[in-house]
């Protein structure tokens, strides 16, 4: 693999969404493709310590590797975990000769630019029912499945455990402060949530049926805000989990590249993403929302998938030179 290539591939990789914005990855490179690694210094050791949510991270940025790849014209396999005595070594990516790219990889490649977390106002309109079927096809891909949320009871019970862990991830001064080093006030920024990248509106003034993660502290008091701003309609968009059948890294990354191929597809569409994570950010609520709702296996992310303004800024990312270097 040349090395003009490797820095197109990785380039687009890295607009994978990863947790809080920590793009916890690199790549090396190697002869017949790139090998993708872990980033342990960009672990969220007390939001994940399990690295979970860094492997799902990495997982998307290595489904958008893989399609970057393809829809260049080469064909390309994926290799999870391919040595057993390096385990932040998570995939191998192999590019063969000949010529590869369908369309529909080249459809969704093009949309790697334009993706974007969309952290403001969804509006009412429900998805339709071919929307869900495309979306769910393309979970299904890698191994994963989306589970709709769609009865009363089911969104009830997110509602109440994503409160119930909000509430405790806000009472735990180390995750705040963890969370706190992750954001970035300044407009020159390569990482972290930037101020740029929040709602406009504070999510305390959002009449959501789940409770939204509060990235930064509101200023003020909420209840004398300006009028003009309430009542709000209700946001109502659909919900999905996405599930894989076992829990462990192979899974993680399994989920993370469903979520590239979700993501992206959502954005050919029209639809606006976001992810909900308190509910999954602490075991004993990950484990009854799968007892709960019903799951017959492990919920590994949480969309509102809807319909919302896609235009606007997105989120920074490092330089591809800080993500890609020769293999040694």
């Amino acid at each position: 693999m040349d090395e003009e290539l490797a820095r197109r591939v990785v380039e687009l990789a890295a607009r994978a969404p990863s947790v809080h914005n920590t793009q916890p990855w690199r790549f090396a490179m190697a002869p017949d493709g790139l090998d993708l690694y872990a980033d342990r210094s960009r672990q969220l050791t007390v939001l994940d310590p399990t690295g979970r949510q860094m492997l799902i991270s990495c997982g998307a940025a290595l489904g958008m590797a893989r399609l970057a790849i393809r829809a260049l014209g080469s064909p390309c396999s994926v290799e999870l975990l391919p040595d057993p005595d390096d385990l932040d070594r998570l995939a191998r990516l192999t590019v063969g000769p000949g010529k590869d790219g369908g369309e529909d990889d080249v459809t969704l490649a093009r949309e790697i630019g334009r993706r974007r977390t969309v952290r403001d106002r969804f509006d009412t309109v429900p998805l339709t029912a071919a929307a869900r079927t495309v979306l769910s096809a393309d979970a299904q891909a890698d191994g994963a499945w989306i589970q709709w949320l769609d009865a009363v009871p089911e969104r009830v019970a997110l509602a109440v455990l994503t409160g119930r862990a909000d509430r405790i991830e806000h009472a735990d001064p180390l995750l705040r402060a963890e969370l706190a080093r992750w954001r970035r006030d300044g407009e020159t920024t390569s990482d972290g949530i930037s101020r740029g990248m929040l709602p406009q509106l504070p999510t305390a003034l959002r009449a959501s049926d789940v409770p939204l993660r509060e990235f930064a502290p509101v200023a003020g008091d909420v209840d004398g805000a300006d009028p003009q701003h309430l009542p709000m309609p209700a946001e109502r968009p659909d919900l999905a989990v996405l599930c894989t059948q076992y829990d462990g890294p192979t899974s993680w990354l399994r989920a993370g590249q469903g979520l590239a191929r979700v993501l992206l597809r959502a954005t050919q569409l029209g639809i606006a993403t976001s992810p909900i994570g308190q509910a999954l950010d602490l075991p004993w609520t990950r484990g009854q929302l799968r007892s709960e709702l019903g799951l017959a296996g492990q919920p590994q992310l949480i969309l509102r998938l809807g319909h919302a303004r896609l235009t606007g800024r997105q989120s920074p990312r490092r330089p591809t030179a800080d993500m890609l270097r020769s293999r040694r």
